[in-house]
């Protein structure tokens, strides 16, 4: 593997924001970086690569063991649920997701599989993508929740509470129009909220975060697995809205966006088994979440491209 220490420590820009918004705990993690990945190379028989782009709350580099298994090798930024993403692996074994190596807590660092290109990238439709994403979720909806994850979350509540704020603090970012949209499907998955019917979530199945397998192996029956988990407890509907979420170009290019968008929610819910009208509600409030957020880090290109789509899908 060619690669040069200054490949695997090139810190993408938004790691290094989120870094610096930690203050100085995370200032103090990137400068103590390059020691950390020396020690775990050591401990792991590791040589490393080059660092992988995409992520915005890890460190993640390409290595290789002494064995010549190609690895990837993440270490977290402090403040990350480090604990409750290493117990979600580790109880799925590889199940549908990445297979977890080794685990180093005090570092907050993980060893996992190598895995290839992400299903985004394969320009697929996204009526053929989003079945094996769905099925992938049904998977890890089976796993029981890890104690460090604590009792079921009413997703939609805290999502409302942070559209409600970045539309105050970035006015003119989302129309008023897009903005009650988003509420009002808020409020319809805020009164639906069931502690007994949450399961375990993966928190982000974008389509970057499903990733093709190197070769079949069990786990990974149409040849990708689900990576870099936020998990929590909550309604499995909202895995599925999280994954209509980062499809841009398909809607731009459709001739009726919301129909689109409909027809890629009732996909997802009948491979799910879910209601389709709850995979809306949680697309159109991720599309808006998520497009307020990106902005409010600095990253208007991606932020105002998912609020310009919500403006499109929205009923009239």
């Amino acid at each position: 593997m060619s690669a040069t220490p200054d490949d695997a420590l090139h810190l993408p820009q938004i790691v290094l924001q989120k870094a610096d918004r930690d203050g100085d705990g995370g200032r103090a993690w990137a400068a103590a970086l390059p020691g950390v990945l020396r020690e775990l190379c050591g401990r792991w028989s590791l040589v490393l690569g080059e660092a992988l782009p995409g992520a915005s709350e890890s460190h993640v580099v390409r290595a290789r063991t002494a064995a010549g298994d190609d690895v990837v090798l993440k270490v977290c930024v402090p403040g990350d649920d480090f604990t409750a993403r290493a117990d979600v692996l580790r109880l799925a074994a590889g199940d549908g997701v990445v297979r977890l190596l080794a685990v180093d807590g005090r570092h907050q660092a993980l060893l996992l599989e190598a895995l290839g290109p992400d299903l985004a990238a394969q320009g697929r439709d996204p009526r053929e993508s989003l079945p094996v994403v769905a099925r992938l979720l049904a998977r890890l909806w089976q796993v029981p929740a890890p104690a460090s994850l604590g009792p079921p979350v009413d997703k939609a509540a805290d999502l409302a509470v942070l559209v409600t704020s970045l539309a105050e603090a970035l006015p003119g970012t989302a129309s008023p129009r897009v903005v009650r949209a988003a509420l009002a499907g808020a409020a319809r998955r805020s009164a639906a909220f069931d502690p007994g019917a949450s399961r375990l979530l993966h928190g982000d199945a974008a389509g970057a975060n499903v990733l093709r397998v190197l070769k079949p192996r069990s786990g990974a029956p149409d040849g990708y697995v689900l990576c870099d988990p936020q998990p929590f407890v909550a309604d499995p509907a909202y895995d599925l809205g999280v994954s209509v979420r980062d499809w841009v170009a398909p809607l731009r290019a459709s001739t009726d966006p919301a129909a689109t968008v409909r027809s890629w929610c009732r996909v997802l819910a009948d491979a799910a088994a879910c209601d389709a009208e709850a995979v809306w509600d949680w697309a159109l409030l991720e599309r808006v979440a998520t497009g307020l957020f990106a902005t409010s880090l600095g990253a208007p290109e991606a932020g105002l491209a998912l609020l310009e789509t919500a403006e499109m899908v929205i009923d009239a």
